[in-house]
């Protein structure tokens, strides 16, 4: 159910009679793609909105003293606000939520903290698995700021000021571009009224963020660190969350690498023994998308699993799905759509998400657009997406492992 405030702003519900807890999850449409020339604003900003004091104490000790829990995501596309409560204490979360919203005064304390905070971040970030995922965003994307990390840059967020913070703050409070999604035991006349009272004086201009996609030549890019395993990501440009191809790219991606079923486990894990771990990955976003392959291995077998994942690639694109393997990866799908639908907070994150970019849906029409997908389908889209020489690939491991 999708409901507009007094201010336009969007809210989605999914009522949960019987579930003990309330999702609250506010998606604002600003994220580290916004940042512009400065990476790491948006994720600075999502730090000091959530440890800043309210009232007489942090707003995360707040809920929590009324037996809730509260954090916040910065993503590529947006940033989120998000509590688990009490259906009894939704209420006061949702006001709680709205004084994180007010205009952004950072002090030199705060702001000096949370700067250790995400330097630090930064730091580990680069010594684990997320680096090789930035990696491939720039092997595939170049220096798009979407594909630039979400933490930031040192530099940038060791400079800029609070006043810079609170100007780009400033765009977030646009109604338009700000979805709450609830999920629990709510009634929906109280529910409305309450997020009218908390958010419907929420005030800001509208603004465009159409963004341009210049031209870029997939990459084999590399980052050299001395660690026992080899993380090693092969994968293409797809399609954005509105594209028509979207259910038959999520069942190429059940076949080829979701679970012990899937062509590419069968294959380097089950047959050779060369991965630690495979599985593909697609990510739709409101404009473009990737599908990719994923592996952990031993350095020594790095071009070997290489090679396998592109003939896997290649065979899909020549060789039809059989009605089996289709049915099998339809079944697996929907269970794994059903246990993302099973909490409260899944349910809120999902709407929410298609809300802001797209348009929800709920988990019959998801599974009915994937009951409709043919083995003709998957194929097709697997011989438009999965062109060898657009395959970007990157890998984090030690300097002297070949790359093919």
């Amino acid at each position: 159910m999708i409901h507009r405030l007094s201010n336009g702003l969007r809210v989605v519900l999914a009522p949960r009679p019987h579930a003990a807890l309330v999702a609250l999850k506010l998606f604002i449409k600003v994220g580290s793609r916004h940042d512009g020339g400065r990476p790491g604003l948006a994720h600075l900003i999502e730090h000091l909105m959530l440890h800043r004091p309210s009232h007489a104490r942090p707003v995360g000790e707040e809920v929590e003293a009324r037996g809730g829990e509260i954090n916040a995501v910065t993503h590529r596309e947006y940033t989120a606000l998000q509590a688990v409560v009490l259906p009894r204490e939704a209420r006061h979360a949702l006001a709680l939520v709205r004084d994180l919203l007010r205009p952004l005064e950072a002090g030199p304390d705060d702001l000096a903290r949370e700067r250790q905070v995400i330097l630090r971040e930064i730091d580990r970030a680069a010594d684990t698995q997320p680096a090789v995922w930035d990696l491939f965003l720039t092997a595939l994307w170049g220096d798009d700021p979407f594909a630039r990390p979400i933490y930031g840059d040192p530099d940038v967020i060791q400079r800029v000021t609070a006043s810079e913070l609170a100007a780009h703050f400033e765009r977030y409070t646009s109604p338009e571009r700000v979805v709450l999604a609830i999920a629990g035991p709510v009634e929906l006349d109280e529910v409305l009224a309450s997020a009218e009272d908390a958010l419907g004086d929420l005030e800001g201009a509208s603004w465009d963020d159409r963004f341009s996609r210049p031209a870029t030549t997939p990459q084999r890019r590399r980052l050299a660190k001395e660690t026992a395993v080899v993380h090693l990501i092969a994968g293409v440009d797809a399609v954005a969350l509105g594209d028509r191809r979207r259910p038959a790219v999520k069942m190429l991606d059940m076949i080829l690498g979701q679970g012990a079923s899937s062509r590419l486990h069968r294959v380097l894990r089950g047959q050779w023994g060369f991965v630690y771990e495979v599985a593909t990955a697609t990510m739709a976003f409101e404009d473009r998308g990737y599908f990719c392959a994923y592996t952990a291995c031993a350095p020594e077998h790095v071009g070997r699993v290489l090679e396998v994942v592109l003939e896997e690639f290649g065979r899909m694109t020549r060789t039809p799905v059989d009605a089996a393997e289709l049915e099998s990866a339809r079944m697996r799908y929907e269970g794994m759509l059903a246990r993302r639908f099973e909490t409260v907070l899944s349910v809120a994150s999902i709407i929410g998400i298609e809300e802001l970019l797209r348009c929800a849906e709920t988990f019959e029409e998801a599974v009915a657009r994937l009951r409709q997908v043919g083995a003709d389908d998957v194929q097709d889209v697997a011989a438009e997406l999965l062109d060898l020489d657009r395959v970007a690939v990157a890998m984090v491991g030690p300097g002297g492992v070949p790359l093919g």
